[in-house]
């Protein structure tokens, strides 16, 4: 009932890659803030694609990615006002280019959380590579989505 009602309203479901397109290349990642996210970013987002059927590679289509800002806030405390949750807030803005063309851009910011009292082992890496995983998530649908 629900493939009848969208077919019928015209909308179409498809990516916004070029047709023809099942590749994508990211251009470096800008990150000029104090925590290095570069590298880790390019790797969810790699695995993200894949999970879309979409390759990294040599491409005429360009996603370019710049972190506008990444804030670690506490946001859990206890009784003597010492933090147990910090929150990793990440902010991006991106862009998908095919040749001069400008698909798509827009902004994402997400989070991820760490409990440094918790565990030992969990860090603040825990908590950015949550907030990637949820941002690249959040960018491979956008690009892939087409209404």
């Amino acid at each position: 009932f629900l493939i009848l009602l969208l077919s019928g309203c015209g909308y179409q479901f498809g990516n916004v890659l070029v047709s023809g397109e099942h590749k994508v290349y990211i251009e470096n990642i800008e990150n000029k803030g104090y925590f290095s996210v570069s590298e880790k970013f390019e790797e969810v987002l790699e695995n993200e694609f894949y999970k879309g059927g979409i390759k990294v590679g040599t491409s005429k289509s360009k996603l370019t990615i710049n972190v506008l800002e990444i804030k670690k806030v506490p946001t859990l405390f206890d009784s003597n006002n010492k933090p147990l949750q910090y929150k990793m807030a990440i902010s991006i803005d991106y862009k998908l280019n095919f040749k001069e063309e400008i698909l798509k851009k827009g902004e994402i910011s997400d989070f991820g959380f760490y409990y440094p009292e918790r565990d030992e082992q969990n860090s603040e890496e825990d908590g950015i590579r949550e907030a990637l995983e949820k941002i690249s998530t959040k960018i491979v649908q956008n690009l892939l989505d087409k209404w």
